[in-house]
């Protein structure tokens, strides 16, 4: 009889020792959620990175190496079948052409003409990962996921104005202030 309460008591032990941490874990987890919705609300994620291309070339405020750039990558969504480029005495146009909202932006003046089109390169989104409490501030780390476009790895290779290892995951600081019934959300990409 003995012998049985000694197990039961240390398989009691072992059960009150084990759940301890998963309690711990499962408010940790409950915090984690709050606070992601928050970053995601006040930094507004999933966040779309963006080459933004005029619509008709030269552009009279940009170099001859830039324009030359904006003519390679309409070159590149006409292979794609994405836009249609058009040559005249007065300079290039180009036009999107078929259902390619998802990737291209369309950025119109106050007289519906459009002006520019934003080509989306891919998709920012992050995942949480510590959270550390201190007073009324609240750090969050985590990463920043880049998911690239159907056009991203076309478009990568024309251009120069931009750096590529920008597109990749980063380690990321979110520092949460609440203030009253608000919050305000600063973010540092740490590598």
């Amino acid at each position: 009889m003995k012998h049985h309460l000694i197990k039961a008591g240390i398989g009691l032990l072992l059960f009150s020792a084990l759940s301890l941490p998963l309690c711990n874990f499962s408010v940790f987890a409950e915090d984690l959620n709050y606070y992601k919705k928050i970053i995601r609300r006040t930094c507004a994620y999933p966040q779309d990175e963006i080459y933004v291309l005029p619509v008709k070339l030269p552009v009279g405020k940009a170099d001859a190496n830039l324009n030359g750039e904006y003519l390679k990558v309409a070159r590149t969504l006409e292979t794609t079948n994405d836009v249609k480029v058009e040559s005249n005495p007065s300079g290039t146009v180009i036009t999107p052409i078929g259902n390619n909202y998802d990737v291209l932006l369309r950025t119109l003046d106050l007289s519906y003409k459009l002006e520019s089109l934003g080509v989306v390169l891919g998709t920012y989104n992050f995942q949480a990962l510590k959270v550390l409490e201190k007073n009324d501030e609240i750090i969050v780390s985590g990463k920043k996921i880049f998911t690239p476009s159907r056009l991203f790895a076309n478009i990568i290779k024309v251009l120069t104005s931009v750096n590529s290892a920008k597109y990749k995951e980063h380690d990321v600081q979110w520092k949460i202030i609440k203030k009253g019934t608000k919050y305000s959300t600063s973010e540092t990409v740490i590598k």
